[in-house]
């Protein structure tokens, strides 16, 4: 999104400069933007996103929440802009809550599940152990009839 709240619109030229740029877990995300049609939304914290009107209806659409960013490594879903989780969580088909680090096959599964289900955005939070739960909570509650999936490190019960 721009400042003045319109989405921020990129070429075909820039896709592939993305792509090449991206670190290996977001390749998927940028592949599957430029070959299928895959609408993408970066959402970091507080910044609201508006929901997406019928021009967007029965499109593939995945909605990344990035609750890894923070010096403490993340907030939680009190840091997000609660209209917006609102209504990506009433509209998404699958909630990954991913704690397990930037695995491209963990992206990749997100994105086919994306692809799959258009209309019903697939949801892949970005966080830590430390907010997982809380993550958890929230996707229960207000992502309701989605597909919740749990990525943790393997050693996560061992912490």
């Amino acid at each position: 999104m721009t400042d003045n709240g319109e989405p921020t619109r990129i070429t075909p030229d820039d896709l592939f400069a993305l792509e090449a740029w991206a670190p290996d877990h977001y390749k998927p995300v940028f592949h599957a933007i430029r070959q299928a049609n895959l609408l993408a939304l970066f959402v970091t914290y507080g910044a609201g996103q508006p929901e997406p009107g019928r021009e967007v209806a029965g499109q593939p659409m995945l909605a990344i929440l990035g609750d890894d960013r923070g010096t403490d490594g993340s907030r939680g879903p009190g840091a997000f802009h609660r209209k917006t989780l609102k209504w990506i969580g009433r509209r998404a088909g699958t909630v990954f809550i991913y704690s397990g680090g930037a695995n491209p096959a963990h992206y990749m599964l997100a994105v086919t599940l994306a692809l799959l289900r258009p209309g019903n955005p697939a949801m892949l939070i970005e966080t830590t152990m430390r907010h997982h739960g809380d993550w958890l909570a929230w996707a229960e509650k207000h992502a309701p009839g989605a597909l919740i999936m749990n990525i943790t490190p393997p050693d996560a019960g061992n912490a």
